[in-house]
């Protein structure tokens, strides 16, 4: 994930072995609302890491209310 100001990207690691849905918070600056950031992912097995992911960007936005 970068820092929503077209930065470089942070690195996250885990040891799960399959993920279908992740929460990521960022520890080195607050998301802040408004801004886009992007996320790239790759996978690691013995052999080594996968090539990077497309890269999507999405929009820090909070849950709007119930109609």
């Amino acid at each position: 994930m970068d820092d929503g100001l077209g930065g470089g990207f942070d690195s996250l690691s885990t040891t799960l072995f399959a993920i279908t849905r992740a929460t990521v918070t960022r520890e080195s600056h607050a998301v802040k609302k408004g801004l886009s950031y992007r996320f790239r992912y790759r996978a690691k097995n013995i052999i080594g890491f996968s090539d990077y992911s497309d890269t999507i960007s999405f929009m820090a936005a909070s849950v709007p209310d119930a109609p």
